[in-house]
């Protein structure tokens, strides 16, 4: 796999599924060729657990480079973007709108509960029930 100048594998996911997905095609191709009185759905199924088990087999290190990378990404070390993602960009805009309705709300005066001796912040006025207490 390529190695960038961090020593970071650029792409081992890419390049690790591709070989994986060529495995796979090249054994599905010589069962097509050889035994073309199997079905193909059975062909692609034996396919599939042969490239596992050479995928298993053969390709230890990238697969050991690509959990590396994995790992990292997880845990944080990997380089930073160069975008911000959607999360950040949705925190940012709510940060924003509840800076603005802290700046134009009016400030509150507390005032004493009637049970309490303690202040209570004040509440918006609810609007009147019309329906009588009936639910």
């Amino acid at each position: 796999m390529a190695r960038d100048q961090g020593g970071k594998s650029s792409g081992a996911w890419i390049g690790f599924s591709l070989i994986r997905v060529g495995m796979f095609a090249a054994v599905l191709a010589i069962l097509a060729l050889l035994l073309p009185a199997i079905p193909f759905w059975i062909s692609a199924i034996v396919a599939a657990i042969v490239a596992f088990c050479l995928s298993f087999i053969f390709l230890s290190r990238p697969r050991t480079e690509l959990a590396v990378q994995l790992d990292r990404m997880r845990r944080g070390d990997a380089p930073p973007r160069s975008e911000p993602d959607d999360d950040e960009v949705e925190d940012a805009t709510i940060e924003h709108s509840r800076h603005d309705e802290a700046s134009s709300a009016e400030p509150v005066e507390a005032q004493p509960h009637p049970l309490s001796a303690e202040p209570v912040e004040a509440q918006a006025p609810r609007p009147a029930d019309d329906s009588g207490g009936r639910g």
